[in-house]
């Protein structure tokens, strides 16, 4: 069995929460990934091809739970809850693969810096106000 990174690992456990769902999104499943990560950046970014299928293999293997991809016309990715695990054919791959390299897409490395950097962004300081005497070359005349 494939080792999965941060980022396929809460991809599965979030299709475990959802597996009586019959249909669900690729935006659905990036918006509770950066929820339960506290990601605050990318907040349209999508999920990659290859890391929703990683995850998807594995839980067909694992745990005898079985979801089938579909892309649609806007190449996004639909995940639906199936009796087996159904690839996609390769025109729909090819389509998904090209119009991700126009997207912005989360990564685990996304992942692994929002674990390690605190919640709490440092304020900024504000310099000191000094005021100009534009006059003080001119106190002779």
């Amino acid at each position: 069995m494939k080792e999965l990174n941060i980022l396929q690992n809460e991809i599965c456990n979030i299709l475990e929460q959802w597996s009586e769902k019959a249909l669900i999104t690729e935006a659905a499943l990036a918006k509770k990934i950066r929820e339960n990560l506290k990601i605050e950046s990318k907040n349209k970014a999508g999920l990659s091809f290859r890391d929703i299928e990683d995850a998807i293999l594995h839980l067909g293997e694992a745990k005898s739970i079985f979801f089938s991809l579909h892309v649609n016309s806007a190449n996004d990715l639909l995940i639906k809850k199936s009796e087996s695990a159904k690839p996609l054919d390769d025109d729909a791959r090819k389509r998904r693969q090209s119009s991700e390299k126009a997207m912005s897409i989360l990564t685990a490395g996304d992942c692994t810096k929002s674990k390690n950097t605190k919640s709490k962004k440092s304020a900024k300081l504000r310099t000191k106000r000094e005021s100009i005497n534009i006059y003080s070359d001119f106190e002779d005349i």
